[in-house]
């Protein structure tokens, strides 16, 4: 048996007495989901683990949305971006005053970067590009970020702890969220602080 044939068998294997997802095992296997996907499309999930998935996929999200306030979660993405950017090498600094629009300044550069928790809903995750909340200089009740403010968006995926790394000006069109289906090629990408 080749090797392709084995991993495959054990992808099939995976998924019809252990039920897992395609991510999952494509994780597992070190295959691209698209693969396991093609590989399995004739081994489908019983009805029935298919709904303990969604039911516990809902449970988890409700839990994690009651339990941790929005502050914890701001906080808790911007400390999975640094350690993820100090793990590529870049020197990471947080600003001392509360309420900054700058979250973290980053690298030999010092790119001011803002941090967001992706928005979770209707599918897809989207990275907010507007701060929501009062000021009072202004009078006004949300702020849409610019280069004057940032260099970079940086969005956080808290339950994958996926990093988006998003040069502001490639969103300055964007007025409330972007959606990371847009945003692909800023996944996990550091190297946009060498080459921005």
């Amino acid at each position: 048996m080749t090797h392709i044939a084995e991993v495959k068998a054990e992808a099939i294997r995976l998924r019809t007495q252990e039920f897992l997802g395609l991510k999952e095992i494509a994780t597992l296997l070190q295959i691209s989901k698209s693969t396991a996907s093609i590989w399995l499309e004739d081994f489908p999930l019983p009805a029935d683990v298919l709904e303990k998935k969604r039911s516990f996929k809902n449970e988890k999200e409700v839990l994690r949305t009651k339990s941790c306030p929005a502050t914890m979660l701001g906080m808790a993405s911007e400390y999975i971006f640094i350690a993820k950017a100090m793990l590529a090498g870049f020197e990471c600094f947080t600003p001392v005053s509360a309420g900054s629009r700058i979250d973290v300044v980053v690298g030999d550069h010092l790119f001011k970067c803002q941090v967001k928790t992706l928005a979770s809903g209707r599918g897809a995750k989207k990275l907010p590009v507007r701060k929501i909340g009062c000021n009072s200089k202004t009078n006004t009740k949300s702020y849409v970020y610019s280069s004057k403010d940032v260099d970079f968006m940086i969005g956080v995926d808290v339950d994958t702890f996926d990093v988006y790394v998003v040069p502001i000006q490639d969103i300055a069109q964007y007025k409330s969220l972007v959606s990371i289906n847009i945003l692909s090629k800023y996944k996990n990408n550091f190297s946009v602080f060498i080459t921005h």
